[in-house]
């Protein structure tokens, strides 16, 4: 299953507890992502002290077969030429600038291309 929220809670030894989350843009099994989203929380909550629990939780889960919500800036853009026209099968929107292009159709083989583009986009911004 995939993971769309990342909690993570901090009960220091003077059972004080703190918690934090974050929603995902999309969702993920990756551990690597999954360990640095909840590093990013944890040092964000934990103020030195010692700790007596520390819990981490995923939760929104979603079935990896269900279809997963693309963002209109994850399409590709492919040209084919150093003018920007664009590639076969794609055409221009007018709303956009003239280096844009959207896929006329996009076959299944796109859609896991955009998955796998997102997912290490999201564990680049992550390091950053």
């Amino acid at each position: 299953q995939l993971a769309s929220m990342i909690s993570c809670e901090i009960k220091y030894n003077t059972f004080q507890s703190v918690s934090h989350q974050t929603t995902l843009s999309s969702p993920t099994n990756s551990t690597t992502l999954i360990y640095e989203t909840t590093c990013k929380l944890f040092n964000e909550l934990w103020n030195g002290t010692p700790i007596r629990l520390l819990g981490i939780r995923t939760s929104k889960l979603c079935d990896h077969t269900e279809p997963v919500q693309l963002n209109l800036f994850d399409l590709p853009f492919p040209c084919t030429a150093s003018d920007n026209t664009p590639a076969a099968g794609y055409t221009y929107h007018s709303t956009f600038s003239s280096d844009m292009s959207i896929p006329v159709s996009a076959s299944p083989d796109v859609s896991e291309q955009l998955y796998r583009r997102k997912q290490k986009q999201e564990q680049l911004n992550v390091r950053h």
